[in-house]
């Protein structure tokens, strides 16, 4: 046993013996001194853990100066920047870091997780002793008829398993691997492409962004397996801020050849990989004659606002300078909501576009129109056209909904196959806390 512990055990004993003397406040002066103790030399072990990891990667980084690697460089130094902020978890790394980085965080990361959980294990030796003590007190402080003492005693009981420092070394070590692994915490779906990931516990045994996510077959609504995510961790899959997002990809078509897929045009003429200016092609459509209501839409796209999420739209437009009567476009959510409330109207050259929003309403369906000038009509626009090309979407933050819950055991506690039952565990790329 720690010898602080044992000098700790030791006061206790003598509180045991006298616990009708011993102030309930000079008990719990122990024990908060003994706490900090260990808080603080476990702070000291992991700032030399740091240390170390920093030296080791300066050698890389110095390595990979001399051998020219920019990338790497930079690399090695977003990394030490986290190192000195004392993250933890640390950001999970990219698949293009150098194999070194990799192999490196490995042992850090098993290295910093062992010894937080050595010393999670003396943090709660220490708070099942102090509570054994404050029993036994509180017997025989309500045995005496010191019922206002014992009622002190029992808050004080009651208030040690709630301290920040204890529940989180509770959790750790009910949560955490030796080896960083974790068992499953949840099973998740989010709104868009249906897909499911089971959510693990992060390396704090906590459910964070860097929580690990596995790609599970989806059983929400008897539906076949809907895609896989290339996402590791939770902040990717739902598009958290600061994550790469595993988005889904709604729609992408270069516009070219002819095949628009779920891209459908009303009350307008298509002509494939047409010349726009400078040479450059894309898709021209041309308001024909007798046109009533010139539009184009992508049915049951976007993520209305019972479902928030933010997307993305990217694509490169041409409008004639000859145009008279088209002056511009405009992309809204189903009705009455253009996007960044943005009218495209720049004239005579391919121009490059990326309009993002959050959900504006409960439309779903990504909508194309035409700028008439005003006091025109479209009946005058006949013949004019617009060029599109290179479009895609993207949903890239997501509202996810609770499928299964998970126990410590492993087993599934509470399960909401149906849709309806299932309560949001994310909006917009942040945790519901009151619903996870």
């Amino acid at each position: 046993m720690n010898k602080g512990i044992i000098k700790f055990v030791a006061l206790l004993l003598l509180g045991l013996h006298q616990a009708l003397a011993l102030p309930l406040e000079d008990l719990q002066a122990s024990y908060r001194a003994q706490i900090s103790r260990i808080v603080t030399d476990q702070e000291n072990s992991l700032d030399q853990l740091r240390v170390s990891y920093l030296k080791s990667l300066s050698k890389t980084e110095a390595s990979f100066q001399k051998a020219g690697r920019l990338q790497d460089v930079l690399t090695i130094r977003e990394e030490k920047e986290e190192i000195e902020k004392k993250n933890w978890p640390l950001p999970t790394l990219d698949s293009s870091a150098p194999q070194q980085l990799t192999a490196a965080r490995r042992l850090y990361d098993r290295a910093h997780l062992e010894r937080a959980k050595n010393f999670a294990q003396k943090l709660v030796q220490t708070a099942e002793i102090m509570e054994e003590a404050l029993r036994k007190r509180i017997d025989e402080l309500t045995k005496a008829g010191q019922i206002e003492e014992a009622t002190s005693a029992s808050q004080a009981l009651k208030e040690i398993r709630l301290e920040p420092v204890v529940k989180d070394a509770l959790d750790l070590l009910a949560q955490a691997g030796s080896n960083g692994a974790s068992p499953a915490a949840y099973r998740i779906r989010r709104f868009g492409d249906e897909i499911e990931v089971i959510v693990q516990y992060d390396q704090r045994g906590k459910i964070s962004m860097d929580s690990p996510v596995e790609n599970v077959t989806e059983i929400t609504g008897g539906k076949k397996e809907k895609g896989a995510t290339k996402a590791k961790v939770l902040g990717e899959f739902i598009g958290a801020k600061g994550y790469d997002a595993d988005g889904w990809v709604i729609y992408e078509n270069a516009l070219t050849n002819g095949k628009t897929g779920a891209l459908s045009f009303a009350d307008l003429d298509l002509d494939a990989n047409a010349e726009g200016a400078d040479g450059e092609r894309g898709l021209k459509i041309t308001v024909p004659r007798n046109s009533k209501n010139p539009n184009a839409a992508i049915a049951n796209a976007l993520p209305p606002k019972t479902d928030v999420g933010n997307y993305e739209l990217s694509f490169s437009y041409y409008l004639p300078s000859a145009n008279r009567e088209i002056t511009g476009l405009v992309w809204h959510q189903g009705f009455g909501a253009p996007i960044e409330n943005t009218y495209l109207n720049t004239t005579g050259k391919w121009t490059a576009v990326k309009l993002s929003s959050e959900s504006l309403n409960e439309y779903h369906h990504l909508r194309f129109y035409l700028q008439i000038r005003p006091g025109s009509s479209v009946a005058k626009a006949a013949g004019e056209a617009v060029f599109l090309r290179d479009l895609k979407v993207e949903q890239v933050a997501f509202t996810t909904y609770l499928v299964d819950r998970y126990g410590k055991d492993g087993r599934v506690e509470a399960s909401f196959a149906k849709r309806e039952q299932q309560k949001p565990f994310t909006s917009l790329g942040k945790l519901i806390p009151q619903n996870n």
